[in-house]
């Protein structure tokens, strides 16, 4: 596989400094913009003392549903936006530096483990491969462009310790190795790429033994790593905890990532001769490749593209999710190098391939950044002269519309906390679960709410307020419960041991519709008036709780569909729209009176660790 030999003189690094300097003009910032979850990556590190939180704790301190240790991440966040505010130039930067250097190491890489033109053409195509779109122009990308630095110095690093014949620990190494543990979970495979290196590059004979001494240290650092993750997390690997693996969707679904890395074509609005043509030229690459007898490279590039993949498994049935392409960052090293391996005139040819979709996704990345830029500017503007209160706004697109770029799709109510505004609480007039049997409210039953400001954006994207409903008589709402509610009152409440409910004095309507408002969108229900004789009006929290907000689905009830709210949301309260009226239809109300006073139901964080086991 190698060439040079150990023991041969490597070329200057100018070229491969020159690569990483086209690298960062490719992806220099241009009219960027946050998305989805860096908001609340800015609003979280924008305090220093939380940010510092995160060396002991989960990252951005939830309680459930996500379990990650990535206090770089967090702190580099911390440091950008001590630098540049609540402006996302310093980010993307960062990221595009990030690129850069990496590019610089996988170039350096290549010619030290494929040959001095090899490391040329991968660090060329790395440098430029479309499939980088999620790691370095969305900021919270980082995860996977600044990890896979400090995993790429460390092997750079690893390499030159057993190229020099050294026998004291590889210091350096693990120091950049710790660093990609304090960066991201995809940091696990390092140990598995020392080891397939220093096996490569023993001699005939010694390979395991090699290997195995090699490792050794590189374990222990993991292994250490490990034990304060249990302490601090309290689980070894973690991640999503609603993560599932089945083989066989899993398996095909990866072919389908495998066939969109190899050709960006594939992901672009490309015809069918186009797309033809992206494959052929990757086959064609691999061809030459064997026909310059490099197959014993291949296969150890394909073994470590494994490796490098395996982190990703829980993602691989999810081909939906273009943008979960972000994660096979680190994986597209080895493609690349397997492509370069054809030499020149295949790297020209799968170069020429790349520009197209390259040039496609930084437009869709442009215009989205744009559309984001200037919806957040009008929030933020409305935001400095209207009265106190929180606002309830439609129109927040969750992506673009090539689905390629997410804009407001999680974390809305974090768009006017610091550093971009009074820290209003904004929630999303949109259903928070987008299925079957879930159809949005009209936008003027949100109007009446005292305390707050109906908002939509319209077909422009103008900011305009939502005009107020026909006049009904308003409900009065008494909320009889002890908040917030936490396992223990879940439970009695389950149990049958508590009695808390919702109760309207002087109405006798034979149903209500309660919505409840979150972040990220609102659930609703139509629930039966539980005290039909009386002469109020009442709905338990059990009933409440565990009634279907979808018409379909054994897990549409409202409480789990709260699960991520309450994990996530910047504050697990929850404002309630109630009006009452008769059933006309199935889920079907006639309203004949609407609650205008702010009433909520409030939880406990912990209930939300329940909720996801």
């Amino acid at each position: 596989m190698t060439a040079p030999t150990s023991g041969e003189p490597v070329r200057s690094p100018r070229s491969a400094l020159a690569i990483a300097a086209l690298a960062l003009l490719v992806w220099w910032p241009l009219s960027t913009y946050w998305q989805s979850d860096d908001f609340l990556a800015v609003t979280y590190a924008h305090a220093p003392e939380r940010a510092l939180r995160d060396l002991v704790g989960n990252q951005y301190d939830t309680p459930a549903l996500v379990y990650f240790y990535r206090p770089l991440i967090t702190l580099s966040f911390a440091l950008d936006t001590w630098l540049g505010g609540g402006e996302p130039f310093v980010s993307h930067l960062a990221n595009a530096l990030a690129h850069a250097l990496s590019t610089l190491l996988v170039t350096l890489l290549g010619r030290r483990l494929l040959g001095s033109t090899e490391g040329a053409c991968v660090g060329l195509l790395w440098a430029v491969w479309p499939s980088h779109f999620g790691s370095i122009l969305w900021a919270v990308g980082r995860v996977d462009s600044h990890t896979t630095v400090w995993i790429l110095a460390t092997v750079w690093l690893t390499l030159r310790w057993l190229d020099a014949g050294r026998a004291r620990w590889p210091w350096a190494a693990l120091a950049t190795f710790a660093l990609a543990l304090l960066s991201k979970e995809l940091a696990f495979v390092t140990p598995a790429l020392v080891a397939l290196l220093a096996f490569v590059r023993a001699a005939p004979g010694a390979r395991g033994s090699t290997s195995i001494r090699a490792t050794v240290p590189f374990a222990l650092l993991f292994a250490a790593y490990l034990g304060w993750r249990w302490l601090v997390l309290g689980k070894l690997v973690g991640g999503y905890s609603a993560a599932r693996f089945d083989l066989q969707p899993a398996l095909t679904g990866l072919g389908v990532w495998a066939a969109r890395l190899v050709n960006p074509l594939s992901t672009s609005s490309a015809g069918a001769p186009w797309l033809a043509l992206g494959y052929a030229g990757f086959a064609l690459a691999i061809a030459a490749a064997l026909w310059r007898g490099r197959g014993r490279a291949l296969l150890v590039l394909a073994v470590a593209s494994a490796i490098c993949a395996a982190p990703t498994a829980p993602f691989w049935a999810e081909v939906d999710e273009l943008k979960n392409l972000r994660y096979f960052y680190l994986p597209a090293v080895s493609v690349l190098g397997a492509a370069a391996l054809g030499g020149r005139a295949t790297t020209a040819l799968l170069l020429a391939i790349a520009v197209w979709p390259w040039v496609e996704g930084r437009a869709s990345y442009l215009h989205a950044h744009a559309r984001a830029r200037a919806l957040h500017a009008s929030l933020r503007e409305h935001d400095a002269t209207a009265s106190t209160g929180a606002f309830l706004v439609a129109g927040l697109p969750r992506q673009n519309p090539r689905n390629d770029v997410l804009m407001f799709h999680l974390f809305v109510d974090r768009l006017l906390l610091a550093p971009f505004g009074s820290g209003r609480r904004v929630f999303a007039l949109r259903p928070l679960v987008e299925r079957e049997g879930i159809a949005p409210l009209p936008l003027e039953q949100f109007a009446g709410l005292r305390d707050t400001h109906a908002l939509r954006f319209d077909a422009t994207d103008r900011l305009q307020k939502i005009d107020a409903p026909s006049p009904l008589p308003d409900l009065d709402v008494r909320v009889a419960a002890q908040m917030p509610l936490d396992n223990a009152a879940l439970l009695a409440l389950h149990e049958g041991r508590r009695h808390d409910a919702l109760h309207f004095p002087g109405n006798r309507n034979s149903h209500y519709r309660i919505t409840l408002l979150t972040g990220g969108g609102y659930l609703r229900a139509v629930l039966a008036n539980e005290t039909p004789d009386a002469e109020h009006g009442t709905v338990s929290l059990a009933r409440l709780l565990t009634a279907r907000y979808a018409a379909t689905g054994d897990d549409a009830v409202v409480l789990l569909g709260l699960t991520v709210p309450i994990a996530l949301d910047a504050e697990p309260r929850f404002p309630l729209l109630i009006e009452a009226g008769e059933l006309r239809a199935p889920d079907t109300l006639v309203a004949t009176a609407r609650a205008q006073q702010w009433c909520a139901i409030e939880f406990d964080r912990e209930v939300a660790r329940a909720l996801g086991k």
